[in-house]
């Protein structure tokens, strides 16, 4: 009676399959926790815009001079965001950032940026480390330092 076993080639193949498999999954498991990581910054960058425009109407410009004191609001976002606002144009326009500067989400790339301007009035993914997609912002505008 002949025992059979396994070759060295058909277990390497198993291996790299193996390999192969764990990769991509490893890959999409980033990606997840990336996106869950996304969930994070938005109402935060909501809290920050509404404040400002609570504080335009009460006083007729936006703050100049420290502007999350004025807006009684923390730039810690969460464990991995902090944000900046640069107000501009004699108190006229904003914008407010939202940097993954406490904890980098992906550990490549630049950080990972999110922001809304007076004029946009939506939120805005900037130097995205999943899909590296980037919009243009207006022009006027310049991210506040994270």
């Amino acid at each position: 009676m002949k025992k059979r076993a396994f070759t060295l080639v058909e277990l390497l193949v198993v291996i790299a399959i193996i390999g192969i498999l764990a990769a991509v999954a490893w890959n999409s498991y980033r990606t997840s926790i990336a996106k869950s990581k996304w969930a994070e910054v938005t109402p935060c960058l909501s809290e920050a815009v509404n404040r400002l425009e609570t504080y335009r109407g009460n006083n007729g410009t936006y703050p100049q001079s420290d502007p999350w004191s004025a807006i009684n609001l923390s730039k810690i976002c969460s464990e991995h965001y902090e944000g900046g606002i640069a107000v501009t144009n004699n108190g006229q326009n904003y914008i407010v950032a939202y940097y993954d500067s406490r904890k980098r989400i992906w550990p490549t790339g630049g950080y990972d940026t999110w922001y809304q301007t007076d004029v946009s009035g939506r939120q805005v993914h900037q130097n995205n480390p999943i899909d590296e997609l980037s919009e243009t912002m207006p022009t006027g505008y310049t991210l506040p330092p994270p």
